[in-house]
């Protein structure tokens, strides 16, 4: 999946502003970090005043805002109902209830699909390992394209294309992805060639998750919240 697929980005001031406004008005769950510090702060927006190039974040009593001061490398993801929002913006101040921004000139809109695909392979190298369908005592390691809280894609060979018809049932899936190791069963519900001129080359196999744990995918779901936030902070 290529970056321009995952974010879409969201130019008009007037529509931006909106954005902001709809969160304020649903509180909608927000998240701050910067660039050095990938841990995310819980936050929220608030209406500071008439000004209306300056946002206005509360921030938990604990966090030193000073740490924020002329910070240009300040992150945000602003979960809407059909949408996550994504932007870069500086801080410029503080008040007694938070922090002041800069009203994002640009954002990203993430579109909130049932379950959003995370590029993996474009972030970090993570093998999936299981059984051959083939020949069942031969362990396969293959790269993992992309990643959801319902499924991963998985990068294969134009030879291997033929074991791995959609409705095969994979019955031991093993990856690891930072803290975690997850283990499940899948089917294969599609095969795709990737495209010429394609960052990789070969056949995407794309699997559904099965008999996964909710402790698991509750962890997966994290995870993949915590390397969305990092890809948006490389691409931007």
């Amino acid at each position: 999946m290529e970056q321009a697929h995952l974010y879409q980005p969201v130019n008009s001031s007037n529509e931006i502003k909106r954005l902001i406004k709809l969160s304020i008005k649903k509180m909608s769950p927000t998240y701050l970090w910067t660039g050095s510090d990938k841990n995310t702060i819980r936050v929220s927006f608030y209406e500071g005043g008439p000004n209306p190039y300056l946002l206005h974040v509360w921030v938990p009593k604990e966090i030193n805002r000073e740490e924020f001061h002329n910070r240009i490398d300040c992150y945000f993801n602003v979960a809407l109902n059909d949408a996550n929002i994504y932007f870069k913006t500086p801080c410029i101040g503080s008040t007694k209830d938070g922090l002041i921004f800069q009203v994002p000139k640009k954002t990203y809109k993430l579109q909130r699909r049932k379950k959003i695909r995370l590029p993996l392979l474009d972030i970090m190298d993570v093998l999936v390992q299981f059984p051959d369908p083939e020949f069942n005592f031969v362990t396969l390691h293959r790269p993992i394209l992309d990643l959801s809280e319902g499924g991963l894609s998985f990068l294969i060979s134009h030879f291997e294309r033929e074991k791995f018809k959609k409705g095969t049932t994979i019955d031991k899936m093993i990856f690891s992805l930072n803290d975690i190791k997850l283990l499940f069963k899948a089917e294969v519900v599609y095969t795709q060639e990737l495209q010429e001129g394609s960052k990789f080359t070969g056949v995407k196999v794309g699997v559904q998750f099965s008999h996964l744990k909710v402790q698991d995918k509750q962890a997966l779901c994290q995870n993949i919240l915590d390397l969305s936030q990092k890809y948006f902070s490389d691409i931007v």
